[in-house]
This record gives C-alpha cells, sequence and structure tokens, in this order.
C-alpha cells in the first residue's frame, strides 16, 4: 500500500480456525497498530512480526 513515507507491505496468513501470522514493514519513521480479534500490536518503522491467536 503506498503512503508518503514509502511502501506499507502486509503479508499475513491464517494460522489453525482464528489465528494470524505475518510480517508487517512499515517505512522508516512510520507508526502504527494491528488489531486482531481484540488484540492489539504496537508497529515501529521496519519489520514486524506477528503471530496472534
Amino acid at each position: 500500500m503506498p503512503h508518503p513515507l514509502g511502501s506499507i507491505d502486509v503479508k499475513l496468513n491464517r494460522e489453525g480456525s482464528s489465528g494470524v501470522r505475518g510480517v508487517v514493514t512499515l517505512p522508516e519513521g512510520l507508526t502504527g497498530s494491528f488489531n486482531w480479534q481484540g488484540q492489539t500490536v504496537t508497529l515501529h518503522g521496519g519489520e514486524n512480526t506477528l503471530a496472534l491467536n
């Protein structure tokens, strides 16, 4: 996904019946959050590895 600071890349796979595993890469200097079934992971610039059930 394009962003003024660079590209946001998201690669996710389902893990079992309710989980998710993957990588979200944000441009340096950008922060954000990933929400999945009531869980929130804080994201920072660079590669962020996710493993949520």
